[in-house]
């Protein structure tokens, strides 16, 4: 069992605590950073999961990341799209249920966005970053059935070392679909997806090296700009117009936030308005998620932690997250879904799977309360 210090315990053992310190009867070591960070997040407020999605297939680290295809004329018939990374993509009902399985590869993020046009018609397109061939994979949603059908593995073989996060952006007013995605050294690689001939085709439009390993990433299709999560350093933002030659900017430092700790992981947005809204990032170091302005400055507006509940296991070192505003059957203030690191049941180690927490739940944890805006559309 973990013997936790206090933050005021820490702070009065001074410069005398060493970099080493032990803190566990089984030998777990752990920093001064991570003791401080362990410690904050005892204090941060508490939400529960009121459901969670069948555990993958796959044992192990597999789980990954999620997205929520809202359909367009029954909400009930929305699906929840996750990423098992040994195999492929599974898709779940609202209630968690999965209801197949596409066995596609090592996939990791991914990503929806509507009403690509796809030669005379206008389609709904999932799309993920693909390790077993390190580049994209593509499939259209069939509203009526709720399953996907493939485009292909192979259309878009990537110039990264190893794919990694991913992102969908689709500019409003524009008839524009980018995919953008990064690698485990740092490397960002901007498409442009075209599918006016029948067939979807793309190009590489932009490349940016950062300075280490990163993986969360979106994409906010109103303000045009990019979100990227490095896992040890913080967030940044860029253009998503591939022709700005603006640089990075961070926009949020984990070395100015003593109440968290590196990783960050997987980056979602809340959207209450065309502008406001918040910006939401896993933190691995301490099992939070972080929550941040949409709007400039971006002002970091506390965390969160999700804990055991009744029926239903707190959740442990999340990659991926999505957040959905809209009103959905059994959510009527949308929703957060998260990939659960460590999932149990009945006391037992399972395989992982994906939890899912009341936005509202969030939203009035933190005071003031954050914004619930379940009838904007984005």
């Amino acid at each position: 069992m973990n013997t936790r210090i206090g933050i005021l315990g820490v702070l009065a053992l001074g410069t005398s605590l060493s970099l080493t310190i032990g803190l566990t009867g089984c030998g777990e070591t752990k920093s001064p950073e991570q003791i401080t960070a362990d410690s904050l997040a005892l204090d941060f407020p508490q939400v529960h999961a009121m459901a969670q999605t069948t555990m993958v297939a796959s044992s192990d680290d597999a789980a990954d990341d999620p997205c929520v295809w809202i359909h367009p004329d029954d909400k009930s018939k929305s699906l929840i799209i996750g990423t098992n990374k040994r195999s492929g993509i599974d898709i779940y009902n609202l209630q968690g249920e999965m209801q197949a399985s596409y066995p596609v590869g090592r996939v990791n993020n991914v990503d929806v966005r509507y009403g690509f046009q796809l030669g005379d018609k206008r389609v709904d397109i999932v799309v993920a970053t693909n390790r077993s061939h390190n580049g994209l994979s593509v499939f259209v949603v069939n509203s009526n059935e709720q399953t996907l059908t493939s485009l292909g593995d192979d259309l878009f073989p990537s110039a990264v070392g190893e794919v990694y996060g991913f992102a969908l952006g689709q500019p409003k007013m524009q008839d524009k679909l980018y995919a953008v995605l990064v690698s485990k050294t740092g490397q960002l690689e901007q498409w442009e997806l075209n599918g006016k001939s029948g067939s979807i085709a793309g190009k590489i439009v932009r490349a940016h090296q950062f300075s280490s390993i990163c993986e969360g990433i979106v994409v906010d299709d109103f303000t045009g700009v990019i979100y990227v999560g490095q896992e040890e350093e913080g967030i940044w933002k860029l253009p998503l117009d591939p022709k700005s030659n603006k640089p990075p900017e961070q926009v949020f430092a984990l070395s100015n936030s003593p109440g968290l700790i590196s990783d960050i992981e997987g980056i979602s947005i809340y959207y209450a308005s065309e502008t406001e809204g918040y910006i939401i990032a896993s933190i691995q170091g301490n099992n939070s998620y972080a929550v941040l302005e949409r709007e400039e400055p971006h002002t970091y507006l506390g965390s969160f932690t999700i804990q055991k509940g009744l029926a239903i296991d707190g959740v442990q070192e999340t990659d991926g997250v999505d957040v959905v505003n809209r009103a959905l059957p059994g959510y009527p203030y949308g929703f957060l879904i998260v990939q659960d690191g460590h999932n149990h049941m009945g006391g037992k180690l399972v395989n992982q799977n994906f939890k899912i927490v009341d936005w509202k739940s969030i939203a009035f944890t933190f005071s003031p309360a954050l914004k619930v805006a379940s009838e904007f559309e984005q």
